[in-house]
């Protein structure tokens, strides 16, 4: 059974809105620009103590508005790459237990700074993808592998640095690389050797010169640590001072130890 009383109200309150439109939006404007803490605040304690309530209805809002709100979701993304990844990275941050002392403008202010990885110089993609991370994905690394987010615990790099990175310190991840580079120079001289005996004469394509006195021009000292960047030693300090060689300069000195070895023997 309709109620008669309440549907006339209804239909009263409708007209006089549709009357007296302006003066209730004005009138209602300037109440919330006067009193924004108090609502906020009273929102606040309401949605606490109904939280289903506030969940049912935007829920029913979101389900109606569907379509439109995933377009403006992803016009925003597209229009603020930079401000949508601190977004996301700082909440994924805290889900996962993380103490964040920096605001997502804060760290967007520092990534607008940041283009390439510090590790690799792989240049940084923030547009937004699909859930999916790419090797030239941004990441936020805890330098030291801390479990709190400051701007001055943290890096920006890249997706497949960090992977590697894992949860080593600068320092050990540092060492690391080190290890590696050291490791595959090793096997990468073994191979030139083994190739060069293999052959049975000297290929000049697979060493720097041909006379290891007179080096060729490939054979080159880039620079001092302090003009190329970081460089560590053995135990995964950084040098401060030092130079820093090609390839085709270890290939070279590793030549001059062949030729010493082989005058030794001949002395002998």
């Amino acid at each position: 059974m309709v109620d008669l009383r309440s549907e006339k109200e209804r239909l009263y309150h409708q007209k006089y809105y549709k009357e007296n439109k302006e003066n209730i939006l004005e009138t209602r404007h300037k109440y919330e620009s006067e009193n924004r803490d108090k609502i906020r605040e009273t929102k606040r304690l309401y949605a606490h103590k109904h939280p289903k309530i506030i969940y049912a209805q935007r829920k029913r809002f979101y389900n109606k508005h569907r379509e439109r709100i995933k377009a403006e979701k992803r016009s925003w993304q597209i229009a603020n790459p930079i401000l949508n990844w601190a977004l996301s990275t700082i909440a994924s941050h805290k889900k996962n237990g993380c103490k964040v002392e920096i605001s997502s403008k804060e760290l967007a202010a520092i990534a607008l700074n940041i283009s390439t990885c510090i590790y690799c110089g792989h240049i940084l993609d923030y547009r937004a993808g699909k859930g999916r991370s790419f090797e030239s994905s941004p990441s936020l690394d805890r330098r030291n592998n801390e479990f709190i987010i400051r701007p001055d615990n943290l890096d920006i790099i890249c997706h497949k640095c960090n992977a590697t990175k894992r949860d080593r310190t600068q320092q050990d991840f540092l060492k690391y690389c080190q290890s590696v580079l050291k490791r595959f120079s090793v096997l990468f001289l073994s191979l030139i050797l083994f190739l060069g005996v293999s052959c049975g004469r000297f290929n000049p394509s697979l060493f720097p010169s041909y006379d290891p006195l007179r080096p060729g021009s490939e054979v080159q000292i880039l620079g001092s640590v302090n003009e190329v960047g970081w460089a560590v030693d053995d135990k995964g300090q950084v040098l401060k001072e030092g130079i820093v060689v090609n390839q085709a300069f270890l290939l070279w000195v590793y030549e001059l130890q062949q030729e010493i070895i082989k005058l030794r023997k001949a002395i002998k």
